[in-house]
C-alpha cells in the first residue's frame, strides 16, 4: 500500500461495489438501515442519562479512521498494493474530511455493535465489552468526542475499541479522494 492513501484528514467509508456509480454522483448520504430502532434508543438513554450526545445517528454516514485489517480491527499495514481483505463486492471510499463542512465525531463502533448483539442475546459473550444493551448504549453516547484537529484524530481514536468517525449530514462529491474496489486485489480507481 501507497502512503497516499494515507493522511491525517482521509477517513474510510465501506460500502458495496454496486455503490460506487450512485455514490461518485451524489456523495455519500446517510441511509436507513436495520439499526434505525437503536439510533432511536440511544437518543432515549442519552436524555435519561443525561449524556450530551451531539449526534442524530439516523443522519450521519460513518467511516473508519484508516483501511481495517480484518483480524486485528487495526490499521492495514503493507508494502505491496495486494490487500485480498473483503469479499469481491466490497469497496472503500476513501474521503478527505477536512473538505466536509459537517462537525467530526469519533466514536467506539464495538459499543454500537454490542448493542446490536443485544438484539438477539440476553447475556453478553465474550466477544463484547458491554453488560447489556443500555450499558452499550449508554458508554457510546458518553464517549463520543468531537475531532477538533486531525491532527489529534490517531490519539483518540486510540481510547476506543473499534473507532469509527461519524459526519452528521451528507458528505460531498468533490470530498472523495478516490474509491478502491476489491477484485481479488484492491484496485485504486481515482476519481
Amino acid at each position: 500500500m501507497t502512503n497516499s492513501l494515507y493522511k491525517d484528514s482521509y477517513v474510510y467509508h465501506y460500502t458495496n461495489v454496486a455503490n460506487i456509480a450512485k455514490i461518485l454522483e451524489r456523495g455519500l448520504q446517510p441511509t436507513s438501515t436495520h439499526r434505525d430502532s437503536l439510533d432511536k434508543e440511544l437518543a432515549a438513554i442519552s436524555e435519561e442519562y443525561g449524556a450530551e450526545y451531539p449526534i442524530n445517528r439516523l443522519e450521519c454516514v460513518f467511516f473508519y479512521p484508516w483501511i481495517l485489517n480484518p483480524s486485528t480491527e487495526r490499521r492495514f499495514e503493507t508494502d505491496d498494493d495486494k490487500l485480498t481483505l473483503g469479499n469481491s463486492r466490497e469497496a472503500i471510499v476513501i474521503v478527505n474530511a477536512e473538505l466536509v463542512e459537517s462537525e467530526l465525531y469519533v466514536a467506539d463502533f464495538k459499543l454500537f455493535s454490542d448493542a446490536i448483539d443485544f438484539q438477539y442475546m440476553s447475556e453478553p459473550d465474550d466477544a463484547m465489552v458491554s453488560d447489556s444493551k443500555e450499558d452499550a448504549l449508554r458508554r457510546y453516547a458518553e464517549t463520543t468526542t468531537q475531532v477538533d484537529s486531525f491532527e489529534r484524530l490517531d490519539e483518540i481514536c486510540s481510547d476506543f475499541h473499534l473507532p469509527e468517525v461519524v459526519i452528521e449530514g451528507a458528505v460531498p462529491t468533490d470530498a472523495i479522494v478516490e474509491c478502491i474496489l476489491n477484485d481479488k486485489h484492491w484496485t485504486r480507481l481515482l476519481v
